[in-house]
C-alpha cells in the first residue's frame, strides 16, 4: 500500500504535525479499515430506508403516483445543500465535525418517521415528506465533506481497488439485510401488522446510523485547514470555469435526468401490478449484491490500470437497455426481472465505481469540496425535475391500460421505455470528457478479452491486433 502523498501538506507543516509524525501507511490502513466497517453500518441504514421498503412504507401511508415521484425527488433536490455545506467546511476546516454530526442527525430522523402511523392521523404523506426532507438536507450538508475526506486519506493509486473491495464487503451486509428485512416485513404482513413491520425495520436503521456515527468519530482525518474563500457567489461559479469539469457536468446532468424519469416506479410496478411480495423483491437485492461483490474488484482493477472513462463507457452501454426488461415483461413472468437484476449488478457496479473515482481524481485539490458540491447540487436539481416530471406523467397516464397478447402495458411501462431511449444520447456527452492517462474503450475491450484468453485459453479475438494495443490513445478516438 502506497503512502499518502504529503506534497500538498507542505504549506501547513505545523497544522499537520501530528498527522505526518505517524507512519502514513499505518494511518491509511486504519482509515481504510474503519471506513469499511462504517460503510457497512451506513449501507444497512440505507437499504432499510430506501428501495422497496421505502416504496412500501409510502404506499402504506397512502401515497399516490405523483407523491411517489415527489418523494423520490426530495433527496436529490436536497443535494443543493451540499453547496453551503462545502462552503462552511472549507471556511471553518471542521470537515470531520460536519460529516459526523449532520450524518447522524439525518439518520436519526427516521425515528419520528417510524412513528408517523401511530401518532399522525391526517396529512400523513405531507408529514412524511417534511421529515424526509429534513433528513435529506442534513445528509447532503455532510456529503461533500465526506468525499473530500476520502480523497485525502486514500491514495489515488489504490482507490479503484479499495472502493471495489469496500463495496464488496458492504454487499454482504446488503444480502443479509435484504433477506432478513424481506422475510420480516412479509411475516408482519401475514399477521396483519404492517405498521409494526416498518417500525421494526426503521428502528434497526436508526441503530445502524448511530453505529456509523461512532465509527466516523474514530476515523483518522489529516484535517482540512480553514481556507480564505471568496464571496459565496464567486466561490460557487469558480468550478464552472474548468472546461473538463463542464464536460463532466453536462454528461452527468443529462444522465441523471434520463435515469430519473422512471426511477421512482420500478419497485412500485413490482408491488402494485406484478404483485411481488417483499421476500421476492429482497431476492432481487441479493442477486444484485452478489453480482456486485463478484465484479467490484475486477472493475476496480480495470479503473486503476486503464482509466475511469472507458469503464464508464462500457458500463453506460450495458445500463441503457435495462428498463426494457421491465417495460416488456408480462406480469406473470419473472425471469426477465431476474435477468435485469443480474445485468444491473454487473454494469451499475462499474458505473458507480468509475464515476465516483473520476470525480475525485479529475478535480483540483484546492476547493475540491466546492467542485463536488456544485456537481451534486446541479444533478440534484436535475433529478428533482426528472422525478417530479415522472410523477406528473405517471399520474396523468393513470388510466392507460393496453393489451398486446399476454403483455399488459400501464403508465409505468411507458416511462420505462422513455428512460431507456433517453439514455442512449448520453454516450455523446461522455465521449467529450478528457482523461489524459485513460485508454479508449476499444483498447479496454481488447485488454479485457486478452485477459480472458490468457485465463481460459480462448483462441479468438474481438478486434484485430493494433500497434496501439499497449499504448494510451486519445479519448476522442473511440
Amino acid at each position: 500500500m502506497n503512502p499518502i502523498s504529503t506534497v500538498h501538506f507542505s504549506g501547513y507543516s505545523g497544522y499537520y504535525a501530528g498527522w505526518v509524525q505517524m507512519s502514513q501507511p499505518t494511518i491509511t490502513r486504519k482509515a481504510l479499515r474503519i471506513s469499511t466497517i462504517e460503510g457497512s453500518w451506513a449501507s444497512l441504514h440505507f437499504l432499510l430506508t430506501n428501495g422497496a421498503f421505502f416504496t412500501g412504507f409510502a404506499l402504506l401511508l397512502g401515497a399516490n403516483d405523483f407523491q411517489l415521484g415527489m418523494l423520490a425527488a426530495i433527496p436529490v433536490l436536497a443535494q443543493v445543500f451540499q453547496i453551503p455545506g462545502a462552503y462552511l467546511i472549507e471556511k471553518t476546516g471542521l470537515r470531520k465535525g460536519f460529516v459526523a454530526w449532520f450524518s447522524v442527525i439525518s439518520r436519526a430522523m427516521w425515528l419520528p418517521i417510524a412513528l408517523i402511523p401511530f401518532f399522525v392521523h391526517s396529512r400523513v404523506v405531507l408529514i412524511f415528506m417534511i421529515l424526509y426532507l429534513f433528513s435529506s438536507v442534513a445528509m447532503n450538508i455532510a456529503a461533500a465533506g465526506w468525499v473530500t475526506w476520502m480523497a485525502a486519506i486514500i491514495p489515488a493509486s489504490i482507490r479503484g481497488r479499495y472502493f471495489g473491495a469496500r463495496n464488496r464487503i458492504t454487499g454482504f451486509v446488503s444480502i443479509a439485510g435484504n433477506l432478513a428485512a424481506g422475510f420480516a416485513i412479509d411475516l408482519f404482513h401475514q399477521h396483519g401488522h404492517d405498521t409494526g413491520g416498518y417500525l421494526t425495520l426503521q428502528l434497526v436503521a436508526v441503530i445502524a446510523g448511530f453505529m456509523a456515527f461512532s465509527l466516523i468519530l474514530r476515523q483518522p482525518d489529516p484535517g482540512a485547514p480553514p481556507e480564505a474563500v471568496p464571496a459565496l457567489a464567486t466561490y460557487l461559479f469558480r468550478p464552472l470555469r474548468d472546461p473538463n469539469y463542464r464536460r463532466i457536468l453536462v454528461f452527468y446532468l443529462y444522465w441523471v435526468f434520463a435515469v430519473g424519469l422512471a426511477s421512482p416506479f420500478f419497485n412500485a410496478h413490482l408491488l402494485k401490478h406484478m404483485h411481488w411480495n417483499f421476500k421476492s423483491i429482497a431476492l432481487l437485492g441479493v442477486i444484485a449484491s452478489v453480482t456486485m461483490m463478484v465484479v467490484q474488484t475486477y472493475w476496480g482493477r480495470l479503473i486503476d490500470r486503464y482509466g475511469h472513462r472507458p469503464v464508464l463507457m462500457i458500463s453506460a452501454i450495458g445500463i441503457m437497455h435495462l428498463p426494457f426488461y421491465y417495460a416488456f415483461c408480462p406480469w406473470g413472468v419473472r425471469w426477465p426481472i431476474y435477468m435485469n437484476t443480474l445485468l444491473a449488478g454487473v454494469f451499475w457496479a462499474g458505473f458507480g465505481l468509475a464515476n465516483f473515482n473520476l470525480v475525485i481524481d479529475i478535480l483540483p485539490s484546492r476547493n475540491r469540496t466546492m467542485y463536488v458540491a456544485v456537481l451534486a447540487a446541479l444533478s440534484g436539481i436535475t433529478s428533482f425535475l426528472a422525478n417530479a416530471l415522472s410523477g406528473w406523467l405517471a399520474e396523468a397516464m393513470d388510466g392507460v391500460r393496453w393489451q398486446f397478447g399476454a403483455l399488459t402495458v400501464v403508465n409505468y411501462q411507458v416511462l420505462f421505455v422513455m428512460t431507456g431511449l433517453l439514455r442512449v444520447p448520453a454516450l455523446l456527452f461522455l465521449r467529450r470528457i478528457r482523461e489524459p492517462d485513460a485508454v479508449t474503450m476499444r483498447v479496454l475491450v481488447q485488454k479485457m478479452f486478452a485477459e480472458f484468453h490468457q485465463r481460459f485459453g480462448w483462441n479468438w479475438r474481438i478486434f484485430p491486433a493494433s500497434s496501439k494495443d499497449s499504448g494510451v490513445e486519445l479519448p476522442e478516438q473511440d
